[in-house]
């Protein structure tokens, strides 16, 4: 309204402006002069009072600016802040995982040389079995002495204990050759509880590493285990019985016997007879 206002008071003011540059002397009257003055005063007047609503409007302008301008720091500075929060979190749990990583690779580490410790370093003990098994490929093993505490068929009636060792070498000469084991027994108790404790150690099965179940025999005198073992006819046989050693030496390749403490070892002198006090003193 004021601008529209302002426009028609510009446009009289300069038609009157004009009629006054061109009207011949003495034409205007006093009223005609003193009208045109009071227009050019409200003129001027309504210049001045929009001068000031001018500055007025672009003061709020630059206000509303700064306020936007403020709004839009805030807001970048907000999200600025969140994102860094956001990152630092992030470094945070990566350190986190890096450091548990760390851990579990160092337990499993140390868990891995327990496990060696504790087994006499399983591979170690593979080495050294393939290189005392050079060229064999059969091998038959009495269990009484080399592979249980018991000697003797009368003490499997007590039960049978596998010595501490017998497991891992065992499992080794399964996976390097064809192995059979043969138990003296004097009935079904005897088998029974040999059985029972080489399956407790998981030593029977067919993955590699376990003794198949068909080479687990048993036989009720020496002469029998005799018999049995030149039918195979191994490349090694591996006996706690000095007699059956003493049997076997003209028909087998290569002996071994597991000598029982205070007893003498048999066959000395003979170049296919070894002798040891356990296994893993023979194989070690």
């Amino acid at each position: 309204m004021l601008q529209e206002l302002k426009r028609l008071l510009s446009l009289y003011y300069n038609k009157l402006y004009n009629y006054i540059l061109t009207a011949p002397p003495g034409s205007l009257q006093l009223t005609g002069v003193l009208g045109l003055a009071a227009l050019v005063i409200a003129y001027y007047q309504l210049r001045r009072d929009d001068a000031p609503s001018s500055s007025s409007s672009a003061e709020q302008q630059r206000q509303r600016a700064q306020q936007a301008a403020g709004r839009y720091g805030s807001g970048v500075g907000a999200a600025a802040a969140a994102a860094g929060g956001r990152l630092a979190a992030g470094s945070s749990a990566a350190a986190a995982a890096a450091a548990k990583a760390g851990a579990d690779a160092a337990g499993g580490a140390s868990s891995s040389g327990r496990q060696q410790e504790l087994s006499g370093d399983p591979m170690s003990l593979e080495r050294r079995v393939r290189s005392k098994l050079a060229g064999i490929r059969r091998v038959t093993i009495s269990s009484l002495g080399p592979l249980t505490e018991e000697w003797s068929s009368t003490d499997l009636q007590e039960g049978a204990n596998l010595r501490s060792e017998a497991a891992e070498l065992l499992r080794e000469l399964c996976a390097c050759a064809d192995t059979y084991i043969i138990t003296q027994v004097q009935d079904d108790v005897g088998q029974a509880v040999v059985t029972g404790a080489l399956e407790a150690a998981g030593l029977v099965g067919s993955q590699p590493g376990q003794l198949r179940p068909h080479r687990l025999l048993f036989c009720s005198t020496l002469d029998g285990k005799v018999s049995m073992v030149r039918q195979i006819e191994p490349d090694l046989h591996i006996d706690g019985s000095a007699k059956t050693i003493e049997d076997l030496k003209r028909f087998m390749p290569q002996l071994l016997h597991i000598v029982q403490p205070g007893s003498a070892a048999a066959a000395q002198g003979s170049p296919n007879v070894a002798s040891s006090s356990s296994l893993q003193a023979f194989f070690s």
